[in-house]
């Protein structure tokens, strides 16, 4: 009996030991001369297995794709992070990225992207996906793509700048946007265009739709969008087209401009419209208006205690970010360790000695 314990106890490791696999960091850098293992992220993302994550360094120059439409493709389980979307000389700045089928589970955090979105040409079921901490100016989310029976669910967004355009599309389910910033300056000012209301959160966003005469915010499906706890704001006349629901929200708009005019019957309920001095109070935000240039120049936009937006939300929680939610204004993304030389001394000669002092923090 001792044996046929001993036999079954070792088949268990035998299993477990088949079955877990470690999983490789593999860093990508364009910078001539870098030591990286890869200077391009296709490169990379062809090289790695499913499960590992893809560091991608800062670099004066655009990583951009050179196949498949000039988009990076990603067909496989990965995670990416990169240095910052916004702090100067410490930006990763990439172009276009597509999470194809098999890219389940994937995440990004820490990039400037001029477009993401995630869709395929097939008939498969995309889900899982994390995207946090980036400045994103298109996003596309199950709008692309030819498949005709694929369907996108569990996409959280939390905690980016999304600069220009926000598409979901109509296959789109259980899937959040939170604690973000949304502006909008394409496709005659929307902010964004959502397919699938009852398949989309939206929550404890400030919401900046622009354009040169009128903005708009769109819900192309006859159910109500359900938005709550967020800030709108506009310099201009803010134009609601299709059925909305706004729950504990506020707007504030420009104060010499009209405030807010609804098409097909756009239900609006609870809103703090009018607040006064709250369209002041964001004006000077540079990180929402997308002109910081330095650090000194982010201005953290959280209102002040005595607030009227402070408890004001749903549930008693604040409108606007999440009480506790801490913003990466210059888009470091949480949890990477991020190493710095903050002085030295000593000869710079080559193979001489020097002695430097180094920073280090996790964001």
């Amino acid at each position: 009996m001792r044996t046929k314990t001993t036999l079954l106890t070792l088949c268990v490791l035998i299993v477990n030991t088949i079955t877990l696999k470690a999983q490789t960091t593999w860093t990508v850098d364009n910078t001539p001369g870098s030591g990286a293992q890869f200077s391009d992220i296709q490169s990379a993302i062809d090289a790695a297995s499913a499960g590992d994550t893809i560091l991608v360094q800062q670099s004066s120059d655009i990583y951009t794709a050179t196949a498949n439409n000039n988009t990076f493709l990603v067909d496989k389980e990965l995670h990416f992070v990169g240095q910052s979307s916004s702090e100067e000389f410490n930006v990763t700045n990439i172009g276009n990225i597509q999470f194809d089928q098999n890219s389940n589970n994937s995440s990004i955090k820490g990039f400037r992207i001029s477009a993401l979105d995630i869709s395929t040409n097939s008939n498969s079921i995309l889900e899982n996906f994390t995207i946090q901490d980036n400045h994103i100016a298109v996003l596309a989310i199950g709008t692309i793509g030819s498949g005709t029976n694929y369907s996108v669910n569990n996409v959280t967004v939390e905690g980016n700048v999304i600069s220009t355009f926000f598409n979901v599309g109509s296959n789109v389910s259980q899937s959040s946007i939170r604690n973000c910033v949304i502006r909008g300056v394409a496709n005659g000012g929307f902010s964004f265009d959502i397919g699938n209301p009852l398949g989309i959160i939206i929550s404890n966003c400030i919401i900046i739709p622009q354009g040169s005469s009128n903005a708009y915010i769109r819900n192309n499906s006859s159910s109500p969008l359900n938005i709550s706890d967020s800030i709108i704001l506009s310099g201009s006349t803010l134009l609601v087209n299709g059925n909305f629901s706004f729950n504990n929200c506020a707007f504030a708009n420009d104060p010499n401009v009209a405030a807010i005019n609804s098409r097909n019957n756009a239900q609006i309920q609870n809103n703090f419209n009018s607040i006064e001095g709250l369209f002041g109070l964001f004006s000077n935000c540079a990180f929402i208006y997308g002109t910081q240039t330095t650090q000194a120049d982010v201005t953290p936009c959280v209102p002040p205690s005595n607030s009227p937006l402070i408890g004001a939300g749903v549930n008693g929680g604040d409108i606007g970010f999440e009480s506790g939610f801490e913003f990466e204004y210059l888009g470091n993304p949480k949890g990477n360790p991020e190493v710095k030389i903050t002085n030295y001394q000593g000869a710079t000669s080559s193979n001489s000695s020097i002695e430097f002092t180094i920073e280090a923090r996790s964001n």
